[in-house]
């Protein structure tokens, strides 16, 4: 079975590079970057009965691609795309746990403020002595959930910062006397940079003219124009 999804996560990811480039040009998408603090918590099921009850404070980031299905002139904007979250946490300097997972997520964005489902089933966990990237191990038989909040500062049309709050629940198989068990429970809080592409230009605007953005910009600010009125 793990060799089957592991299977599965790799043409999946294969057939995403071959066909984004289609996609993106044909649709309105934007790139989010994010970074800042994660916190892990009942994580024995997953990372074994060393994990303590709550892990020291860890690094969260965020990199994520988003297409958008309306139009951003509305008021209520409809998102899917994929975000890879990285969240991990110490154990003093005992032990080091992360974990990576990529969501397919819906968001749901009005104005300035968005909210966000994830459902995943690709869950990759690490448990070593010191903070790394290496050394992941898929976890079979979980399943992931990701539910997230952000705020947007459109800075121009094309761009704009976040800050987000992010909970992962993660439901595995367990592992010794945590089998069967639910957790652990991921806190994440990141700031965030989102950069907009191949968003059309307004509606009667000429050919070549800039484009409209994201649908929380309402003007532009220095030192990237004339400042907001």
């Amino acid at each position: 079975m793990e060799s089957v999804k592991q299977t599965v996560s790799i043409l999946a990811w294969l057939g995403l590079c071959i066909f984004s480039p289609t996609l993106l040009y044909a649709s309105d998408f934007y790139v989010d970057v994010g970074g800042g603090l994660s916190s892990i918590r009942s994580g024995s099921p997953l990372y074994g009965g060393s994990f303590p009850g709550s892990a020291d404070l860890g690094i969260a980031f965020d990199l994520g691609i988003f297409y958008n299905f309306s139009n951003a002139e509305s008021g209520t904007e409809l998102h899917f795309g994929i975000n890879n979250k990285y969240s991990s946490g110490q154990n003093g300097s005992t032990s080091a746990y992360a974990l990576f997972v990529p969501y397919p997520e819906f968001r749901l964005q009005m104005s300035k403020i968005y909210l966000g489902f994830g459902l995943s089933p690709l869950i990759y966990a690490r448990n070593s002595t010191s903070p790394g990237i290496d050394q992941f191990n898929f976890t079979s038989s979980s399943l992931s959930i990701l539910g997230e909040v952000g705020f947007l500062w459109a800075v121009t049309p094309k761009f704009s910062l976040g800050l987000n709050a992010a909970l992962q629940q993660v439901s595995t198989s367990g592992v010794g006397s945590g089998a069967g068990t639910t957790g652990p429970l991921i806190y994440d809080f990141t700031g965030s940079m989102r950069f907009y592409f191949g968003f059309s230009s307004p509606s009667g605007g000429a050919s070549g003219s800039s484009g409209r953005g994201s649908g929380e910009f309402n003007g532009w600010r220095y030192p990237f124009g004339n400042e907001l009125r």
